[in-house]
């Protein structure tokens, strides 16, 4: 999924946009033609992201979660924050999360993909985000 797809999806995603708002969303990703970046965490939407994975809880250790957690979190020191008008909602729990996404050096990701995916529930991210952020697994 592109950048422009994901953001067009989760503006048809946010009722909370209303017409101009989407509109002008749609203007702007269409007017802005930059180097699509690499998206890490977006999981499986049936009606806007039905080419995403579903999360797969309890594939890292305790000990990989937590290093991998902090190098994400390093990144995040320094990545453009972005906010959205509406919340997702866990793939695991259904629970509500966050509004927001990191965007760093041609990556983007969740807000709340850092401390409830990767730490609380121990989804292990793919290889090439674990090579962006400088993990370096022991096996």
């Amino acid at each position: 999924m592109t950048r422009t797809e994901y953001y067009l999806a989760r503006c048809n995603e946010n009722e909370s946009y209303g017409d101009f708002e989407q509109r002008m969303i749609r203007e702007h990703l269409e007017r802005k033609k930059i180097r699509e970046p690499k998206v890490e965490g977006y999981w499986y939407n049936s009606k806007y992201s039905p080419d995403c994975p579903m999360p797969v809880p309890n594939v890292l250790t305790q000990e990989e979660s937590e290093v991998i957690y902090n190098l994400i979190r390093e990144k995040e020191k320094v990545a453009f924050i972005f906010h959205f008008g509406g919340y997702t909602w866990s793939r695991i729990t259904d629970e509500e999360l966050g509004n927001m996404e990191y965007e760093f050096d041609g990556w983007i990701w969740p807000g709340d993909f850092a401390k409830h995916y990767v730490l609380e529930h121990k989804c292990k991210p793919t290889d090439e985000f674990l090579e962006f952020i400088g993990f370096k697994n022991s096996k």
